[in-house]
């Protein structure tokens, strides 16, 4: 199994994003939220070549994108 690096960024990222969830939609859909996220993670963590992930050549040669996630949206 691969693990998954964060940069402080992207953990405040996650953070940000975790408690904005909760104040707009409360913390019912904050949870169901941050099972999401921990599921994708897991997912990458396991196989970080599994169908749908794919490089981008505009980020780093072991960077990759996760179908369904992209800036300001999941």
């Amino acid at each position: 199994m691969t693990t998954l690096r964060f940069t402080a960024s992207a953990r405040r990222d996650v953070a940000n994003a975790l408690t904005q969830s909760g104040e707009q939609f409360g913390s019912l859909q904050r949870r169901r939220y941050r099972l999401l996220l921990e599921q994708a993670f897991s997912d990458l963590a396991e196989n970080p070549r599994r169908p749908g992930v794919r490089d981008d050549p505009h980020l780093p040669a072991d960077h990759r994108l996760y179908p369904g996630f992209r800036k300001g949206r999941l």
